[in-house]
């Protein structure tokens, strides 16, 4: 199994490493694929690898990826991992989008407000409720039964686009929402005159 976040390196803090060497251990084939531009700098990826050596995981389990020269070739890496791990508590927001389009599931952890609950607020307008995590030990118990589970994993890489489509990427599904949110707000502002 491949884990993977491609999102930017500022997002990947203590918590989230030892988050994430949680479920390596738990899942002792595993890989993790990182990937930023931030990672063309050698002084960079030294720290984070030392990061998750400190936690016990041999480096060569710990893949670090600079930047791409192409989009397609950011896209592409998707096809390489099976499950991404949104950090937190700074989710994502176009990674999470990238992931769901390329049909990579997504664990997250559902923030408190916000920006910190971007990504299972896609997941949960996709029907991936059960990608979301209350807190950090469910966000390591969902990632390692997720990689457990072969067929699970291949049904959301048939589905998720699919699902995606239907719920983000529908322009014209967001603009009804949206003349409802404004028609909402319109007859509560005259019913307060």
């Amino acid at each position: 199994v491949t884990f993977a976040s491609l999102s930017g390196t500022a997002k990947i803090g203590a918590g989230v490493i030892a988050a994430w060497a949680r479920i390596l251990r738990a899942v002792p084939d595993a890989r993790l694929l990182l990937m930023s531009p931030n990672l063309d700098d050698v002084t960079l990826r030294d720290r984070i690898l030392a990061q998750f050596t400190a936690q016990g995981l041999a480096g060569d389990r710990i893949a670090l990826l600079g930047s791409c020269a192409e989009r397609g070739d950011y896209l592409e890496t998707y096809n390489r991992i099976d499950i991404a791990l949104d950090p937190f508590p700074f989710g994502g927001g176009a990674v999470t989008y990238d992931a769901l389009s390329m049909s990579t599931p997504v664990v997250a952890l559902r923030g408190d407000y916000g920006y910190r609950r971007m990504t299972a607020d896609l997941l949960a307008k996709c029907g991936l409720g059960e990608l979301i995590a209350a807190d950090t030990e469910d966000y390591v118990r969902r990632a390692v039964e997720l990689a457990g589970d072969p067929g699970r994993i291949a049904a959301y890489k048939r589905d998720i686009r699919a699902r995606a489509d239907t719920a983000i990427f529908d322009a014209d599904a967001h603009v009804r929402e949206l003349e409802a949110a404004y028609r909402k707000m319109w007859r509560a502002h005259c019913a307060a005159d």
